[in-house]
């Protein structure tokens, strides 16, 4: 279960990281870049890690 999970929020921090720069990794820190993503990202980053680190109930 802490794997799914982990990979579950994995997989949801690479596609919030992606919507933010715009699908291509040129644009990462453009001046064009969607900058609310970057939270949900590292959210769902640190969600994921404290899932594999601590287990789920």
């Amino acid at each position: 279960m802490r794997f799914a999970v982990f990979l579950a929020c994995l997989i949801q921090a690479i596609t919030s990281a992606s919507k933010a720069n715009g699908d291509t990794p040129q644009n990462l820190f453009a001046d064009n870049a969607v900058w609310i993503h970057w939270p949900f990202a590292l959210f769902w980053l640190y969600i994921g890690i404290t899932a594999a680190w601590k287990g789920v109930e």
